[in-house]
């Protein structure tokens, strides 16, 4: 995945993360994959923002939240 992103509005969030794709991410994110979403939630809750990306990186390189996140680009730009 690059590290290309951009701001995104809270409606437009929202709505990502209540469409189809955003809710398997989202589901496949809080079944554990590694224990990443614990690592991500402690890195949040205590603002270290980098140890999150790092936590979120080999779940996001996944082939199947590679697959959603197309998806979310789609709907994005759709």
């Amino acid at each position: 995945m690059g590290e290309n992103y951009r701001n995104f509005s809270m409606d437009e969030i929202k709505k990502l993360a209540q469409s189809d794709a955003g809710k398997k991410l989202i589901s496949m994110l809080e079944q554990g994959h590694g224990g990443t979403s614990d690592a991500v939630r402690k890195s949040m809750a205590s603002g270290d923002m980098e140890q999150a990306k790092n936590a979120l990186r080999d779940f996001l390189a996944d082939p199947k939240a590679q697959a959603l996140l197309k998806q979310l680009e789609e709907k994005q730009h759709g």
